[in-house]
């Protein structure tokens, strides 16, 4: 029998500037997957004249999303990131470089590192139904280790 539970699972994120020790994020969405590490393009490839394929490898970065209870203190905590690297007229950013460590259930430990925040929402928004919305932050990694 394969036990697949992920029950449990969380994600202590370090940035260097707003978190240098970093905190714990466990309180991920009811209604969209809580942390999904997306699909990566890890080569390309085309056809010469005669139809023979061409491949190559390309180096991608590793996106990785977290979406969270609006409101609570994970997401508080992940818009401070959000907004401290932000940039805007008279705004500069932090520059935080993010960390990831993720120790799943079955006792694997996935660490990520150099990485940044790419998108998240700057505020909350409101869903038909009457409820917020979950919010997603997005964010890329320069290389993985897993233990």
């Amino acid at each position: 029998m394969s036990n697949i539970s992920a029950l449990g699972t969380q994600v202590k994120v370090i940035a260097s500037k707003s978190f240098p020790i970093g905190f714990d994020v466990a309180d991920y969405a009811d209604d969209v997957d809580g942390l999904v590490f997306d699909a990566q393009d890890i080569a390309n490839t085309a056809m010469t004249l005669n139809g023979n394929l061409l491949v190559w490898n390309k180096a991608t970065p590793i996106p990785i999303s977290i979406s969270v209870v609006p409101g609570g203190s994970d997401d508080q905590n992940l818009g401070v990131i959000f907004e401290n690297n932000r940039v805007a007229v008279g705004k500069m950013s932090v520059k935080d470089l993010i960390t990831f460590v993720i120790p799943f259930p079955d006792g694997r430990i996935v660490t990520v590192s150099g990485g940044t925040m790419i998108s998240g929402q700057s505020a909350s928004s409101v869903s038909s139904d009457g409820r917020f919305k979950t919010k997603t932050y997005t964010f890329q990694f320069e290389s993985k280790v897993s233990t």
